[in-house]
């Protein structure tokens, strides 16, 4: 949903890949005018964030969401660069995105490539792993955005985890919002992660009833042949 917004951007990141990138850097301190502007548990799961990382898509008991909003500025501080799995966004000063090897499921192969120039999007993955109690066992989440954005993922990673597949797409953008003590412009921030979960949800859910139609199926192929013969 999110591949069109990356596609207005072809152009600036065409020009910025011409350019020698940047070698990646640590994380920067947060601008004191900017952690004014946060509340204190915005700034925790920013610097702190919970369960970063990612899952084999391809796992048969993992759900995967990924979601997208062109409409994410303002920044938390100076953005940074992702150097391992136990970071989560990415980003260089300027707007120039760097967009590191662990980070680039679900972005066109063009632009994983590439330094990315733009000013203003976020995407948020999100990864469940449900145990066969349909209990939500682990869950990952790489977002690429703002403070509130990276905020609200680390958030609901926290939230879900031992919550039942109904349990945890019962919840709303509004606890996460309630609860991160978000400004009203951020709101989209955490109906984003409230799309995230259910998404990854429903992919769950979507793979479990193919497994268990080519299930019965294959059970039912033998006694189809026998009665056949």
């Amino acid at each position: 949903m999110f591949r069109s917004a990356l596609a207005s951007t072809s152009r600036m990141a065409m020009r910025a890949a011409a350019r020698p990138m940047a070698a990646p850097v640590a994380r920067a301190p947060i601008a004191a005018t900017q952690v004014r502007a946060y509340h204190p548990k915005v700034i925790d799961h920013y610097e702190n964030p919970r369960n970063v990382g990612k899952m084999n898509k391809a796992d048969h008991d993992v759900g995967t969401g990924l979601v997208g909003a062109p409409a994410c500025g303002e920044p938390l501080g100076v953005r940074w660069a992702v150097v391992s799995d136990r970071s989560p966004v990415a980003t260089m000063s300027l707007q120039a995105v760097a967009v590191p090897r662990d980070a680039r499921d679900g972005l066109p192969s063009s632009y994983a490539r590439s330094c990315l120039a733009m000013t203003s999007l976020t995407v948020m993955k999100l990864q469940i792993r449900v145990g066969e109690d349909g209990i939500i066992e682990d869950v990952k989440f790489k977002t690429f955005g703002c403070g509130s954005a990276i905020a609200s993922s680390s958030y609901m990673t926290e939230r879900v985890k031992g919550l039942s597949l109904e349990e945890a797409g019962k919840v709303k953008n509004t606890e996460i919002a309630k609860e991160l003590c978000l400004p009203p412009v951020k709101l989209h921030c955490s109906l984003l992660a409230e799309d995230a979960i259910k998404s990854a949800i429903k992919d769950y859910q979507d793979k479990r009833s193919k497994r268990l139609a080519a299930a019965q199926a294959a059970d039912a192929a033998p006694q189809a042949a026998a009665a056949t013969a």
